[in-house]
């Protein structure tokens, strides 16, 4: 079967998670996704570990999070600052279905590459502009990042502790349900353009995509007039509920009991000890009564089981249970490999970063076996190809764009980032990871 999005191209300028994980996705299902590199800002190029934790000499071309993102692309380095690669632009968008960016709101209008300028280039061009606050309201021009969405949406204010302080989920959270959201709305775009025959602007809002992660808070408020408070691991409806030590260093497990009948059960499961027949336990308003209690007696139990055990044991029995897993559990984990989720890719080029696992999507298709169709470009890797085989430039032509500086294929400056400097054990000594495995890859079987 052809993949669904075979024979579209897609320009995209991207930094950051957001929208190079979303031209990700978009890659995997069969879109040509033409990433537009600049050789003077490779922030999105060292983000993220570097293999086997020690900084290659192009490093540039080795990041995990960027061979993550841009897994399927290929890479244009073009100099948006020069006329000659304004020209370039513009002749690709000629040849191209959409064009993404996530950059402030004025920023692709400085170049003449806002919705109207690219209008004027190819009328039925799909356009998306992915800010933090969107192009309108008092907030258009502010910049955006995931952390500052996080804390606006209101997520980090129910996230934390009883009287504690507001706590953010994760490191870029919102980005990856961006991402998603990207995907679908670029999709929608291309089923109603394959109909009408017109392309569209979509002015895609981190904020308002973020929101809906709040909206049972936001629901409380506008039906009842209360304000949410931060429960922990807790839920006001549910009765024990919350996350209880294991046996082994920093193992836990999540445990939700969401009736009278999965209480009983969980009872058995611990053993029918004497202090869980008490009757004050009975019903879920008397165990949320007693919820500190409850769970000093839960933890005291848990403390001298295996969390991948207990787990197993309390699903079994019908009782939501789940171990807290860490990257290493997750990558090792029998139901992920069972589903396929991470996908072995080889990155051959130079500086060789070799087989790696790569998340996959978070969907089965039964129609299409969709997969990652190749690695992340090395930077300027498909300048030959976009501008000699797609838009006709000779060769001579071609090379005097390098000598111009109009296109490129090594940054700028070379130096590496501080994050990226020092081996694992260094790292380890700063406090910047808790521990490591000189062992991985065998674990992984890719070694």
């Amino acid at each position: 079967m052809p993949l669904p999005l075979e024979g579209i191209r897609i320009i995209e300028l991207s930094v950051i998670i957001a929208l190079p994980l979303g031209g990700g996705l978009l890659a995997d299902l069969g879109a040509e996704v033409i990433r537009i590199d600049p050789c003077s800002r490779l922030d999105t190029r060292t983000g993220g570990p570097q293999p086997d934790g020690r900084t290659t000499e192009r490093y540039w071309n080795t990041s995990g999070n960027f061979n993550w993102m841009h897994r399927g692309k290929k890479s244009l380095a073009l100099n948006l600052q020069s006329r000659e690669g304004l020209d370039a632009f513009r002749e690709l968008v000629r040849v191209s279905d959409v064009v993404c960016d996530n950059f402030t709101r004025e920023v692709m209008g400085r170049w003449g590459f806002d919705y109207a300028g690219l209008k004027k280039i190819k009328p039925d061009i799909i356009a998306l502009s992915n800010t933090g606050w969107g192009h309108t309201g008092p907030w258009r021009d502010y910049p955006g990042l995931a952390q500052a969405v996080e804390c606006l949406t209101g997520l980090a204010n129910y996230t934390g502790y009883f009287h504690g302080q507001p706590s953010r989920v994760g490191q870029n959270y919102f980005d990856t349900a961006c991402a998603m959201n990207i995907a679908g709305a670029i999709s929608a775009a291309l089923i109603y353009r394959n109909r009408t025959g017109k392309g569209q602007f979509i002015d895609h809002s981190m904020l308002e995509a973020c929101s809906q992660n709040t909206a049972e808070t936001v629901l409380e408020y506008q039906m009842t007039g209360r304000n949410g408070e931060r429960w922990g691991a807790r839920n006001p409806a549910y009765a024990p509920q919350g996350c209880y030590p294991c046996k082994g260093n920093d193992r836990w497990i999540v445990i939700g009991v969401t009736s009278d009948e999965e209480w009983q059960s969980f009872v058995q499961v611990a053993g029918n000890p004497a202090w869980a027949r008490d009757a004050k336990y009975k019903t879920v308003l008397g165990r949320r009564d007693h919820h500190d209690e409850l769970d000093e007696r839960i933890a005291q139990w848990t403390r001298d089981q295996d969390s991948y055990e207990l787990m197993h044991k309390l699903q079994k029995a019908g009782v939501p249970a789940g171990a807290v897993l860490s990257g290493k559990d997750f990558l090792l984990d029998p139901q992920i490999k069972a589903r396929g989720y991470f996908e072995l890719l080889d990155y051959p080029t130079e500086p060789a970063v070799g087989v790696r696992p790569y998340a996959g999507r978070p969907w089965k298709s039964s129609l299409n076996d969709l997969t990652i169709r190749h690695s992340a470009p090395t930077l300027g890797e498909h300048n030959a190809y976009v501008l000699h085989d797609l838009l006709g430039h000779p060769e001579d032509e071609v090379e005097g764009l390098y000598e111009k500086g109009a296109i490129g294929a090594s940054p700028v400056d070379t130096a590496p980032p501080p994050r990226q400097r020092g081996g694992l054990q260094q790292q380890k000594d700063m406090g910047m990871i808790t521990d490591f495995d000189l062992d991985y890859k065998e674990k992984l079987g890719i070694g």
